[in-house]
C-alpha cells in the first residue's frame, strides 16, 4: 500500500540550517550510491573483459 497522503511543512527563517543539513545529507547519499554502483558497473567492466564474453554472456551477467 502506498503512502499518497502529502503534507505540507511551513518552513521560516529559523529553519534554514535544518534544510542545509538535509540538503547535503541527501546529496552526500546520493553520492554513495553512485560510487557504489559505478564500483559495480567497474567490477562487472572488469569480469566481461578478463573472460572475453561475447554480448549474449555478457547481457546475461547484467541480469544475473
Amino acid at each position: 500500500m502506498r503512502n499518497i497522503e502529502t503534507l505540507s511543512t511551513k518552513t521560516g527563517p529559523d529553519d534554514a540550517g535544518l534544510n542545509i543539513l538535509l540538503t547535503e545529507a541527501r546529496l552526500e547519499e546520493r553520492r554513495a550510491r553512485a560510487e557504489a554502483m559505478a564500483a559495480r558497473l567497474d567490477s562487472l567492466a572488469c569480469h566481461i573483459t578478463s573472460r572475453q564474453l561475447n554480448h549474449v554472456e555478457a547481457a546475461e551477467n547484467c541480469c544475473a
